[in-house]
């Protein structure tokens, strides 16, 4: 996984969540995320850490659901792969959602 604090004043973003297959299904990105999110919130000036989704990784996005990020919309047809368009959910979580623990 790779986390990096974006351009953008107090926000993080979590980039490249990847377990490989044989692995899948353990847990291990959910630790991976909340310990991403632990570090970014560990500075005072992160209020927001977001990430990008492909829509139909819809594992992925329940993960993502289960650490506590929320669905904010969609950026229809973004990336093209092959000959195919492909949808990106961006989700994110905000320190006062973190700090409540939700869901967690």
């Amino acid at each position: 996984m790779c986390s990096t604090f974006s351009t953008l004043p107090g926000v993080a973003r979590i980039g490249r969540v990847m377990v490989a297959p044989t692995m899948r299904g353990q847990g291990l990105a959910k630790s991976l995320l909340e310990a991403a999110l632990e570090q970014a919130f560990s500075h005072p000036e992160i209020e927001r850490t977001e990430l990008n989704v492909y829509s139909w990784n819809s594992a992925a996005i329940r993960t993502y659901n289960k650490v506590g990020f929320f669905h904010e919309g969609v950026r229809r047809s973004s990336v093209k792969v092959g000959d195919e368009r492909w949808d990106t959910a961006i989700m994110s979580m905000l320190r006062s959602e973190w700090e409540a623990g939700l869901p967690k």
